[in-house]
């Protein structure tokens, strides 16, 4: 008995169904199906690509992906719970795939030839956009694949998104496609915004494509060349030590990465708390007072970097109070900094290959304070590791 699905609703084909029952809805793969009914080992429902036909398919040719459905009935919508790039890149890829295809065979005895007839200006364009869009298509492929990772960062998600972006721009425009209006990467409703945005948003996508193709960041011209995106790289910090002399109380030091030219922190703080002769006050902490900043990309590496050490102190109001009073009856207050550039981090490391011990020195707020020496052993560790 035929019985209407509640979470089974999206999938994609992954084998090719031709179907000798009664009713068999022929499949290819790389489909996007919508299910409506299942029954004993079979879907009910339609491909996306003619919603108008409906027949029955085998449950193990689908891969099931997960949606958000509205107005569940007989006029539901179903939506694939994912990053709509990626819905974008499937369906293009399934329209661009017709198109190569014709494209090969209009232009076939040239390509497999390459003889006097390829030299002629109008068949040599077509098999040069032959091996173009198959290079385009297999990059896009490739980008797809990083997407669905889960892998990357804010920053290379947006980079991919940009090499995406451009590659669906050069491929629709060079097949005579129409161009999709973006904002921010992502496609726009048409009904959602005006003539004039949009007209604009057109103008933009087009400049986009011809610049970047002209500057060979969206198609590369020898076969083989792959669009790499950046990694990124992890910075291992760890305290061997807190040397000092007059500080005798507890205390917090706080790490973190500051940008000197835009005045902000670009990472969270670290945080290692002590006790008053200098030990990590969790015993079970000895010898892992580390932490790892992760992320960092290549442009990250270039700006004006610091590790930045500020250091409170739990106890008197001043270290000069007398020690008589209440006992619980403490205070938070700051007693120095630390600042360590990482340009010279960077610098030593790249030459050693291996960890190097730096030491910083607290600079506080008046000479009676004295100072504090904290080694601290930095390693950039290679991309990908943790």
């Amino acid at each position: 008995m035929w019985t209407p699905t509640e979470d089974e609703k999206i999938g994609v084909v992954i084998c090719n169904f031709r179907g000798s029952v009664s009713q068999a809805l022929p499949l290819e793969i790389g489909e996007t199906v919508q299910i409506l009914e299942k029954c004993e080992g079979w879907y009910r429902g339609f491909s996306t690509r003619k919603p108008t036909i409906k027949g029955i398919f085998p449950v193990s040719y689908v891969h099931l992906k997960k949606a958000i459905v509205t107005h569940r009935g007989q006029y539901e919508t179903v939506v694939p719970l994912e990053d709509s790039i990626i819905t974008e890149i499937t369906s293009t890829l399934q329209e661009w795939a017709v198109l190569w295809k014709q494209l090969y065979v209009a232009t076939g005895w040239n390509i497999q030839t390459e003889g006097e007839e390829a030299e002629r200006s109008e068949s040599k364009h077509k098999v040069v956009l032959f091996y173009k869009l198959r290079h385009v298509m297999s990059e896009l492929i490739d980008l797809r694949r990083q997407m669905l990772s889960g892998h990357l960062t804010q920053d290379q998600i947006r980079d991919v998104k940009r090499h995406i972006t451009v590659r669906l721009d050069w491929g629709n425009e060079h097949l005579g496609l129409d161009l999709i209006p973006r904002k921010e990467f992502e496609m726009v409703d048409a009904d959602q915004i005006s003539v004039s945005d949009l007209y604009k948003m057109h103008l933009s996508s087009r400049h986009s494509a011809q610049q970047n193709t002209s500057q060979g960041d969206s198609v590369r011209q020898h076969h083989g060349e792959v669009c790499h995106i950046p990694v990124p790289h992890n910075l291992f910090v760890s305290l061997k030590s807190f040397t000092y002399n007059t500080i005798g109380e507890d205390t917090d030091i706080f790490f973190s990465l500051y940008d000197m030219r835009e005045g902000k922190q670009i990472s969270e703080k670290f945080m290692v708390r002590l006790n008053k002769n200098g030990g990590p006050k969790n015993p079970e902490k000895v010898d892992r007072l580390c932490a790892l900043f992760t992320d960092l990309s290549n442009k990250d590496l270039k700006r004006d970097l610091y590790i930045v050490s500020q250091v409170i102190r739990t106890g008197r109001m001043l270290l000069n109070d007398s020690k008589k009073g209440l006992p619980y009856v403490q205070y938070r207050r700051p007693y120095g900094c630390a600042v360590l550039a990482m340009s010279d981090v960077l610098h030593t490391i790249s030459e050693l290959k291996e960890e190097k011990d730096f030491v910083l020195k607290v600079y506080t707020s008046g000479a009676a304070h004295g100072n504090a020496d904290a080694p601290l052993p930095v390693s950039r560790l290679p991309p990908g590791q943790s």
